[in-house]
């Protein structure tokens, strides 16, 4: 699915480059003292690629979908003086802004505000409570926004057919949810290595840790239950995993080159390669496409059964975690039962 917003409106409106342009409001540009409209060849432009915060709202309003930016800044009605300099609405938006830029790809994607938020708490409750963790083993509420808007964005760029809103366990896409649940379970190991094992300070720690989403969802695709989604573009999904697998080759090369500079050993044997290249034990190399209602217990046992040593350890260690938030919950709500069953007596 094309997600640029541009392609979007000519696909399915009747509106051509021509009409978009004129829909658009004209603006003063730097050094010009009338207002100058959006000419055909912006527009063309724009939907080979990156298309301005400013322009991407009204983009999505003439396509009809749902944008979350409300306090956009208007640069004809600003108050500050200084800003933006001789009119020219162009530049990029201040530091306060940045943070709210839109993503016009992304409503292109959920087209609502309720899909949005179904995504969201999709995601959340997948990962729960080993919740997704950022660069600083830290759980930060924008880092998981982009986090679960990355998800759904590789899974796009993966040539899958994704729903406007996420599936569920019982429906007819819950091959994908199962694909969901295997995927942010193998995030989940990754991440938990990547922060206990490798050295943070090595300049390729953050080009790592940030390829995390997509080497998990490649190792899920080739692992020995390869089932995806009906409709799924096997050209994509081969060239996808292709890619993959040479961000994982290098990662890896980098990392041994370096420990062999250093005369530091912090992988043993092959732990390197158990993590990061998913070994494959179905000699069938056809993906299958499948509607299949396998339960997620049955998907869990699958996934167990192929771990690696070194995957195994690094689940125990999550689940013994799990088990002492859990204890550690059941506690705080027993104390405050007490506390409501007593006279009134603060803890």
């Amino acid at each position: 699915m094309n997600l640029n917003i541009v392609k979007y409106i000519l696909e399915t409106t009747e509106m051509n480059q021509t009409d978009i342009a004129n829909k658009l409001k004209a603006k003063k540009k730097k050094g010009i003292d009338k207002e100058v409209k959006v000419s055909q060849a912006s527009i063309s432009q724009w939907s080979r690629g990156s298309i301005p915060d400013d322009r991407a709202i009204e983009l999505l309003k003439i396509a009809g979908l749902y944008w979350e930016l409300e306090d956009y800044i208007d640069y004809d009605n600003y108050e500050d003086p200084d800003f933006p300099p001789d009119g020219d609405s162009s530049i990029p938006l201040p530091d306060f802004l940045r943070d709210k830029s839109v993503e016009s790809k992304w409503n292109v994607l959920v087209k609502t505000e309720k899909n949005q938020n179904d995504w969201y708490q999709f995601i959340s409750d997948m990962l729960s409570p080993k919740q997704y963790k950022n660069i600083k083993s830290e759980f930060n509420d924008n880092d998981f926004v982009k986090f679960a808007r990355e998800c759904l964005f590789l899974l796009n760029l993966a040539g899958f057919v994704v729903p406007e809103s996420p599936p569920s366990n019982k429906s007819t896409d819950s091959v994908l949810f199962n694909l969901f649940r295997k995927w942010m379970n193998r995030i989940t190991i990754l991440q938990y290595w990547c922060a206990s094992t490798l050295p943070q300070d090595k300049h390729n720690f953050p080009t790592l840790y940030g390829n995390l989403s997509e080497i998990a969802l490649a190792q899920c695709i080739v692992g020995s239950n390869r089932q995806v989604p009906e409709k799924t573009d096997p050209l994509a999904l081969k060239n996808f995993v292709e890619g993959v697998n040479r961000i994982s080759k290098t990662s890896i090369d980098n990392y041994y080159a370096w420990q062999g500079f250093h005369m530091e050993s912090y992988f043993d044997d092959d732990s390197f390669n158990e993590i990061l290249i998913y070994s494959n034990d179905d000699k069938n190399d056809n993906i299958s496409q499948s509607s299949s209602t396998t339960s997620s217990d049955e998907i869990q046992q699958n996934d167990d059964k192929y771990l690696s040593y070194a995957e195994r350890k690094i689940m125990d260690r999550l689940n013994a975690n799990e088990k002492l938030i859990q204890e550690l919950h059941q506690k705080i709500d027993l104390l405050i039962n007490q506390n409501d069953d007593s006279d009134g007596i603060p803890f």
